[in-house]
């Protein structure tokens, strides 16, 4: 009703003037960027502290979580030196992701399952990083970037282990 009444008194055009370069169409929206398969790749788990496992070599598995989802590997038995390649993969369309990788030692159904120290940070267990899908760089915890081969190891907490994984996107 506003805009009509300003039309029929002759106004409307010289208060709401087109501006300069303002098109007469609107812009089609940007396209939705296609999913992209995040990988992270765990090739070599070591148990660097003895004991982390009291009756025998440890039970190792990981726990991966990619963008909120979280995906348990399998578990590995008795063998405190191990080159699993486990995969975790997940469809991501956004261009970082969250990632977060524990590594644990299994003692169900007797004791409670040791959490690893994978983080060279003192206080700290999980890795915790960013993957930029546009840039391939890893930051966090740890840094590196896509393909590359990246090593951790917990420093100052118990249950000390080292982890080498990769991390792609396709």
């Amino acid at each position: 009703p506003f805009q009509m009444a300003l039309e029929e008194a002759g106004v409307y055009e010289k208060i709401f003037i087109k501006q300069k370069g303002e098109e007469d169409t609107i812009a089609p929206p940007a396209p939705v960027q296609a999913p992209k398969r995040v990988t992270v790749t765990i090739t070599r788990v070591e148990n660097v502290d003895d004991g982390i496992d009291l009756v025998g070599p440890a039970d190792f598995f990981a726990e991966v979580t990619i963008g909120g989802t979280v995906t348990n590997t399998p578990i590995k038995l008795n063998d405190n030196k191990h080159s699993p390649n486990w995969s975790v993969s997940k469809d991501v369309d956004a261009n970082t992701v969250s990632i977060t990788i524990r590594l644990i030692d299994d003692d169900s159904p007797t004791t409670a399952d040791d959490l690893c120290d994978l983080n060279p940070a003192t206080d700290k267990k999980s890795l915790f990083l960013t993957y930029n899908l546009r840039t391939g760089q890893i930051t966090g915890s740890v840094a590196g970037s896509k393909g590359q081969e990246i090593t951790a190891t917990g420093r100052g907490d118990s249950d000390k282990c080292m982890i080498r994984f990769k991390i792609n996107h396709t």
